[in-house]
């Protein structure tokens, strides 16, 4: 597990995780490590924990956490919610949206992205420290003739601005789009801790050094 920094390209620091399941355990570990004052935290649904949650405002930073299956009811109370809002044209409710559209290698991905500030209708809210904001992204991908559509809601203490907000949740995904990191079947002894600092060791090279001009 890794703290990119999007602003600098750069990675931060790094710890092991015996496997994903222990990520929730490794996640608080590596936010003490981190002067994160000011700062926005991105983090995947795994570490979509109210204590993860309260560590990151401890620390007097910002989150946009995404929301999954291993949060079963609050994702269905926000899903219902979503929809009651829809069918009353958000009626005295402020939300913003956000659109990217990027092609590239004979693909076009539609990101529409929709923040909604957070009211009491979202019972569930209450639990989560200084959850202020919802936001959903619908993806739209065309690639060989064939379209895919997904919809995925995060969680955030980032009051309105879908702008920032759609910008925060494209940078999170860096690493994994640069090297596959998610794909990775390496497994053996400290192998996978190796091949992520190698991983770490390019990324801030590239990043840093003045003479490449390929993208990654």
């Amino acid at each position: 597990m890794s703290a990119y920094c999007c602003e600098t390209g750069l990675v931060l620091t790094q710890a092991a995780s015996k496997g994903k399941k222990n990520d929730i355990k490794t996640v608080p570990d590596v936010l003490d490590r981190l002067a994160l004052s000011g700062c926005t935290v991105t983090l995947d649904a795994m570490s979509c924990q109210k204590k993860i949650v309260e560590k990151i405002r401890a620390k007097k930073a910002h989150y946009v956490i995404a929301l999954k299956g291993n949060q079963g009811h609050l994702k269905k109370e926000v899903k219902a919610w979503v929809h009651k809002l829809e069918r009353e044209d958000f009626k005295g409710v402020s939300h913003q949206h956000f659109e990217q559209i990027e092609r590239g290698h004979g693909r076009i991905e539609e990101r529409y992205y929709r923040q909604i500030k957070v009211n009491d209708c979202l019972s569930a809210a209450v639990a989560w420290k200084d959850l202020t904001t919802m936001i959903e992204v619908q993806r739209v991908r065309h690639h060989k003739n064939k379209k895919s559509e997904e919809t995925q809601y995060y969680i955030s203490s980032l009051s309105l601005d879908a702008e920032r907000a759609g910008r925060t949740i494209r940078r999170h995904w860096v690493l994994d789009v640069a090297f596959s990191e998610d794909n990775s079947r390496i497994r053996h002894h400290h192998a996978p801790e190796n091949m992520a600092a190698i991983r770490r060791f390019v990324m801030n090279l590239a990043k840093i050094g003045t003479s490449l001009q390929t993208s990654m």
